[in-house]
């Protein structure tokens, strides 16, 4: 009994001592920044995870909210129809995939090719091919020719089309040019609604 207590004098003795050096406030502070850093810690890992997440599933390019997406039917025997609203200045503007990487097209049946701006060829896998100059208000413009491995629309998808790598073209913009409706598509706009048609 003695000894017990000694032993628990001489810890109330040490826990006092402690208390007046200072030492046992220093202890509970560390112990209070140690739990605090934990914390932090698992925070910073679920805010990652959380971020990573969300980047993961983000779309690979924002449009603007008159981008559209194309409607599809696909009929019976095979056929296929995709629609696409007009905006209310007429303009068609919608996404569309380049080599499986969704772009932003406007439908320009005035442009010969399917046009892209330089600054986007090379994203999108596009190589650049013999060298011509076209005529425009603005004076001679110089552009490459290429062949887009695979263009799609809502559920019409085209292989080996030929194309344009313009260099003066600015922008996120690709013109739908005729070389698109050239491999048996076809086009008809009423009342504000495009239709792009394909038949087997």
């Amino acid at each position: 009994m003695k000894d017990e207590n000694k032993s628990s004098e001489e810890i109330v003795k040490e826990m006092i001592s402690r208390m007046e050096s200072g030492e046992l406030i220093k202890e509970q502070v560390k112990e209070k920044r140690q739990k605090k850093i934990i914390i932090v810690i698992i925070l910073s890992i679920f805010i990652a995870t959380i971020s990573y997440d969300f980047l993961k599933s983000k779309p690979e390019q924002s449009f603007p909210f008159n981008v559209v997406q194309p409607k599809s039917i696909v009929h019976n025997d095979g056929s296929i129809e995709v629609l696409i609203e007009q905006d209310k200045q007429g303009h068609c503007i919608f996404i569309g995939y380049i080599n499986n990487k969704r772009v932003k097209f406007l439908l320009d049946t005035g442009a010969t090719y399917i046009s892209v701006p330089r600054q986007l060829a090379n994203n999108l896998g596009l190589l650049p091919g013999g060298s011509y100059f076209s005529q425009t208000p603005n004076g001679n413009v110089l552009s490459y020719r290429t062949i887009i491995r695979e263009v799609r629309v809502g559920a019409i998808m085209l292989r080996n089309i030929e194309g344009a790598i313009v260099t003066t073209m600015e922008g996120d913009e690709i013109l739908l040019g005729m070389s698109f409706f050239q491999s048996g598509i076809d086009l008809m706009i009423e009342k504000g609604t495009v239709k792009l048609s394909k038949k087997l």
